[in-house]
């Protein structure tokens, strides 16, 4: 057997036990760790939307808020899900996975490693214009600037944090202006 075959096998396996037991906060977690290592892969990351399991993610976020570890799990898998992968970012915001990434963000401002995934994932996903005014609606540039006023110290929040920033500006006015209004550009000059 190839290792294409058994990745996809992992991929519908892991999906097969997180629907089978949706309840169980372990088999949630582990569900979700183990798609942010599956999804880092082109061919997986299509396997996971076609087989309709972003969805599965999304919803062990909601419903296990205050589980940290499937929060940042699932905003991990989310990010890797939508690396270059246009469709899926359509997907995410379809299936209220932006608001997701911001509650687990906004439920613990405290957890930096919440604050780091929710930012690479922001930054992922806000490659579709769409999704930039998503982000900008529902706080996500505040949000953003604040995870990087809270942690001025942490390298990774820092720079996934500008990252994200570039990346909602881009071709936006508004979201420009919004940054701007927020003093993010005078935060991106501190680095």
């Amino acid at each position: 057997m190839n290792s294409n075959q058994n990745q996809k096998e992992s991929v519908e396996e892991t999906i097969r036990t997180m629907k089978e037991f949706p309840n169980n906060q372990v088999i949630q977690f582990n569900g979700c760790r183990a798609l942010t290592n599956i999804s880092v892969n082109e061919e997986n990351q299509i396997e996971i939307r076609n087989l309709k399991r972003i969805e599965s993610i999304i919803k062990s976020m909601n419903n296990f808020p205050n589980n940290q570890n499937i929060q940042r799990n699932g905003c991990g898998a989310l990010l890797n899900i939508a690396v270059n992968n246009n469709e899926n970012q359509i997907e995410i915001r379809n299936l209220k996975g932006i608001e997701y990434i911001i509650k687990a963000m906004n439920n613990f401002p405290n957890n930096q490693d919440i604050q780091e995934e929710g930012c690479r994932a922001l930054l992922n996903i806000a490659i579709n214009d769409e999704n930039q005014i998503e982000i900008r609606n529902l706080k996500g540039i505040e949000l953003i600037i604040k995870s990087m006023n809270n942690f001025p110290n942490n390298q990774n929040i820092q720079e996934y944090g500008c990252w994200a920033l570039w990346n909602i500006a881009y071709n936006n006015n508004e979201n420009q202006i919004e940054i701007r209004n927020l003093k993010g550009i005078e935060l991106i000059q501190k680095q």
